[in-house]
């Protein structure tokens, strides 16, 4: 596994890779980060370059500070996909990220060769959750410490299924420090990019590449699945039994299973 940087829309771009062959591209939601994938990368089997990236104001990548929206984001993508070397890839994203994914395929299809949506909808977030968010990007901008670490505890309880924080310790505390390791003045800016979605129901029956679709049983959006796939001309469902929003971290060995499984199936087409 390597680590590197690339040059993306006047900002740097953190990312992590292993393996080679075909590029498959892992997108993270808000407040996430590249690591939220490393269960899933490494339990992912075939020949492919696994790359988790970080997006603008996470991690360890730059960001503008005029901000940045949705529409940016699904511009870059294809972008991205090009620095890295590659004409196309498979994108995987969780919420935001396969939130920008779905967007990307029907924008710009010949860059997506295949999708998979964990815990993605294409409805923008409610006003209150939109709010909320917000003002969890104020908190972690601060200078409290205890302000900004019950900030991104309260997310974490939103997040996660019951239960799952105090039933994994270690790893709940890992994604803490992940989110309290954001640079602080680009939360804000990051938290207020879900108020920039527009629906994009209508729109599923443009994508024509291959797609899973993938829900954690415990998801307030897991009722969106049949629909999703009803819509996607060639789309499948798959339903994480247990699992939240987070479920990249929850469920990592069931996740990269359904992953497997859906680009062995690609590779045979």
């Amino acid at each position: 596994m390597s680590e590197g940087r690339v040059g993306v829309r006047g900002i740097d771009w953190a990312y992590t890779e292993v393996g080679e062959g075909p590029l498959v591209l892992f997108l993270h939601g808000t407040l996430s980060g590249r690591a939220s994938f490393a269960d899933t990368v490494a339990s992912v089997t075939g020949a492919y370059r696994l790359v988790a990236v970080d997006w603008p104001g996470h991690g360890d990548s730059g960001w503008h500070p005029a901000g940045w929206s949705a529409d940016d984001l699904v511009a870059a993508v294809p972008e991205l996909v090009a620095a890295l070397g590659a004409e196309s890839a498979v994108l995987i994203g969780l919420s935001q990220g396969g939130a920008i994914a779905t967007r990307v395929a029907i924008q710009h299809p010949g860059v997506v060769r295949a999708l998979v949506l964990i815990n993605a909808s294409p409805e923008p977030p409610g006003p209150d959750a939109v709010d909320a968010l917000a003002r969890v990007g104020i908190a972690l901008a601060g200078d409290d410490e205890g302000e900004r670490r019950a900030a991104a505890s309260g997310l974490q309880r939103i997040f996660h299924a019951p239960g799952w924080l105090e039933a994994h310790p270690d790893a709940a505390r890992r994604e803490l420090d992940q989110m309290l390791r954001h640079p602080r003045q680009a939360m804000p800016l990051a938290t207020r990019l879900p108020a920039t979605y527009r629906s994009i129901t209508d729109q599923l029956p443009l994508i024509a590449c291959p797609t899973l679709v993938m829900w954690g049983e415990l998801d307030a959006g897991a009722f969106r699945g049949p629909d999703m796939v009803e819509a996607i001309p060639d789309a499948e469902l798959v339903v994480i039994p247990g699992a939240g929003h987070l479920a990249t971290l929850e469920a990592a060995p069931e996740i990269a299973a359904a992953i497997s499984r859906f680009l062995a199936r690609l590779d045979q087409k």
